[in-house]
């Protein structure tokens, strides 16, 4: 036997065995969808996705194998052969074991398709080995060779430790939040969440994956340089189809995380060209019109300063105030405002998503999740405070992303905006640039209890307030500098603005395991605090407004009424208004049967710690603490 065929001999048995293996993915891949189609209850259409999608992944790898294997030499090279397997078998194994915990339709899909990056490597080896690019060209295949090893693993590892932690897919949410984050609160998120081993350890583990992609690039490197065919025939057909084949198939068919991602969150109508695209296009465009005269506004009755403050990432379960079971006295000036008459609390308030971006675009435009008004044609609240007669600010301790930022979008189109990165009680020193003696309408967008919660408190403060040690000590310490930081936004408001009424809620609240995701959502997520404070001369103009609020103090609240209830103080109702999402109208009408949360997926009925005042509260659960009968009598006190 001469040596060539003995080469042809293993190379055919090394064909043989690759395929085999890749082959044997697909049994599992037709046993997982059949799985997932006959085993749960999913739409028609999902089913022909699925399949469509398989029986495409399947042509493609045997045609593939098939046209290589009788026009090109790539096989002679063993070693290349068996290193494109590595990322096949790494991808396919890495989502075999997420399938057995969540059997989910994106799993199998990644799954499938992951097996046509043994094809698709093979390829990019046949096309080196033709020999006929010019460099330029053979550094970029040789770089794309690199870079699907490297990202194929890479963000297969980063999928399943997402996975792992939080038990549920990364969706588009999961995408705008990470998108969203700038690199101030990403570094602040590596630095305390990771101790530095397990930061050495990921930083190995990079560099190991960075070293298995060099080794295959260098191995495919070698074998370009074997005698290669002639120019011309089979081959450069062969090549030229393949190319049309993966560039359809990688557009069309195939999810990879996380540009399968990527593209669903920015296709027509996915979350993010719906929500942002949208609020932004109309608070440009927007002309909020009213439906009283402007003489019959808050401005003109009670002329003063409107003051909103929007927390962050706080939820009522550890505020003393409106839960007298958690043990450290959190909120004593919220408390003893309270008790006072000053401000009515709400203890049944809800954020309306567990994310700031998606709960902002509801809260303060008169889009909720109740009347079935689009963004695009929503009002927002600084457009009808401008209509209403006030001059608005924003006045911001948030870190601005370049994208996705609802609260910059809605910043942009104040009078008068200002922005810093310090604690929340630097922000006092911008309220001194709000004229006393006008009409203001004040949005102040706190930094709050954002993680990590270390960071957003002074070191003074934190010596003084901290009880304990570990994260709920730390978390604890950033309601009470809240708490802190409200009592002297509210001092400098009523001796120096005029203060006619302030309203303070959070944009969502916080869990101190997952902090706050849609999924696994967790009713301490959305429990928020909310309160409101009217002048006294706003309330002896205003009386029904005040005896309207304090009556409806125990009923359920989300926070995507907001915009009705900034609408009922200044007496603007706008041409979106509804009396019955208004709780500071006689005819609110939300009820904890049809309260609902996360774009309305979720009932607040279905919170375990709900509890009507007066009774007392139900045993507390693992995901918060339960409202207890004290705010009942706190907002008796009519002040």
């Amino acid at each position: 036997m001469s040596a060539e065929t003995a080469g042809h001999r293993f190379l055919g048995d090394d064909l043989k065995k690759s395929a085999i293996i890749t082959f044997c993915f697909y049994i599992i891949a037709f046993v997982l969808f059949s799985a997932l189609v006959f085993g749960t209850t999913l739409r028609l259409k999902l089913k022909y996705i699925q399949c469509e999608s398989l029986a495409a992944c399947c042509a493609l790898f045997f045609v593939s194998v098939f046209v290589l294997l009788r026009t090109s030499d790539v096989f002679r090279n063993r070693r290349a052969v068996w290193l494109a397997l590595v990322p096949s078998v790494f991808f396919c194994g890495a989502y075999t074991v997420l399938c057995f915990f969540s059997l989910k339709s994106t799993f199998v899909l990644y799954y499938y398709t992951g097996t046509l990056i043994f094809p698709f490597l093979l390829l990019i080896s046949h096309l080196l080995m033709r020999g006929l690019q010019p460099l330029f060209i053979r550094g970029l295949l040789r770089a794309l060779y690199f870079c699907v090893v490297f990202f194929s693993i890479l963000f297969t590892t980063i999928y399943c430790f997402y996975f792992g932690t939080y038990r549920s897919e990364f969706d588009d949410v999961s995408f705008l939040s990470v998108v969203a984050t700038t690199r101030t609160e990403a570094a602040e998120y590596m630095r305390t969440t990771f101790t530095v081993p397990e930061l050495a350890v990921m930083g190995l583990l990079v560099l190991l994956f960075i070293g298995l992609a060099l080794t295959m690039t260098a191995a495919v490197h070698a074998g370009s340089r074997m005698k290669s065919l002639p120019p011309g025939g089979k081959g450069d057909w062969a090549s030229c189809l393949l190319v049309c084949l993966f560039a359809f198939l990688f557009s069309f068919k195939l999810s990879y995380f996380p540009l399968d991602v990527y593209r669903h969150a920015h296709k027509k109508g996915g979350v993010l060209a719906q929500i942002f695209v949208d609020l932004a296009k109309n608070m440009q465009d927007c002309d909020v019109s009213l439906l009283v005269k402007a003489s019959e506004t808050a401005a003109a009755k009670v002329p003063g300063t409107i003051l909103v403050v929007i927390g962050e990432s706080e939820t009522r379960d550890h505020m003393k105030v409106f839960n007298r079971n958690h043990l450290t006295d959190t909120t004593p000036w919220e408390a003893k405002a309270a008790a006072e008459g000053d401000i009515v609390l709400f203890g049944k308030a809800y954020s309306n998503y567990p994310n700031t971006p998606m709960a902002l675009t509801q809260a303060l435009t008169g889009a909720n999740q109740y009347n079935g008004i689009e963004l695009k044609n929503a009002d927002d609240v600084i457009g009808l405070a401008r209509a209403a007669g006030y001059r608005t600010f924003w006045i911001s301790n948030q870190n601005h992303s370049d994208v996705y930022d609802a609260a910059c979008i809605f910043a942009r189109t104040s009078d008068k905006q200002y922005s810093l990165k310090s604690y929340d009680e630097r922000l006092l020193q911008y309220l001194r640039f709000v004229p006393r003696e006008q009409n203001n309408f004040v949005i102040v967008h706190m930094q709050g209890s954002h993680y990590s919660y270390r960071e957003r408190v002074p070191e003074k403060f934190y010596r003084e307030n901290v009880r304990g040690t570990g994260t709920e000590a730390e978390y604890d310490c950033t309601v009470a500098y809240t708490d802190y930081v409200l009592e002297k936004i509210f001092s400098y408001a009523r001796e120096n603005l005029n203060l006619q009424a302030m309203i303070y809620f959070s944009d969502h609240g916080e869990n101190m395991k997952y902090r706050h995701i849609a999924d696994p959502l967790k009713f301490d997520m959305l429990r928020i605090p909310l309160w409101v404070y009217l002048s006294p001369q706003y309330k002896k103009f205003y009386p029904d407004t005040a005896h309207q609020l304090r009556a409806n103090s125990g009923r359920v609240f989300t926070n995507d009424l907001v915009f009705e209830l900034i609408s009922g103080i200044l007496h603007a109702p706008s041409k979106g208004y509804q009396a019955a999402f208004d709780i500071s109208s006689s005819q609110y009408a939300l009820t904890p049967e049809n309260a609902r949360s996360v774009r309305g997926r979720i009932s607040v009925s279905a919170d375990r710690n709900y509890d009507d005042y007066g009774r007392p509260g139900a045993a507390k659960a693992e995901d918060g603490s339960p409202e207890k009968a004290g705010i009942a009598a706190a907002n008796d006190n009519p002040g």
